[in-house]
């Protein structure tokens, strides 16, 4: 690869990473959501279980919000995988696609 495409796929690999990251945040937030106690301080997430399970609770809200606001979520995840794989490739040739 070169120097060009290599630097362009680090930067396409860091912009996964920050999409990555905002969802790590968003799952944070329904975990401590799901905790939220009078009597308990929140404490963020740490393992793979808590995690998957934020998540799970995260697709199944999806769900719901596409079902409230009548957009077909299949349609929608079909374009989301489509996309996601669009820049998994960039991130590893440093091509648009």
């Amino acid at each position: 690869m070169s120097r060009v495409k290599s630097r362009q796929a680090r930067r396409f690999a860091r912009n996964n990473k920050k999409r990555a990251d905002i969802v790590g945040l968003a799952l944070q937030h329904i975990a401590r959501q799901h905790q939220a106690r009078a009597d308990a301080p929140s404490r963020p997430i740490r393992t793979q279980e808590h995690y998957e399970t934020a998540l799970v609770d995260l697709l199944a809200n999806i769900r719901h919000f596409c079902d409230l606001k009548q957009i077909a979520f299949h349609e929608a995840d079909d374009s989301a995988h489509r996309h996601y794989t669009a820049e998994v490739v960039q991130a590893r040739t440093g091509r648009e696609q």
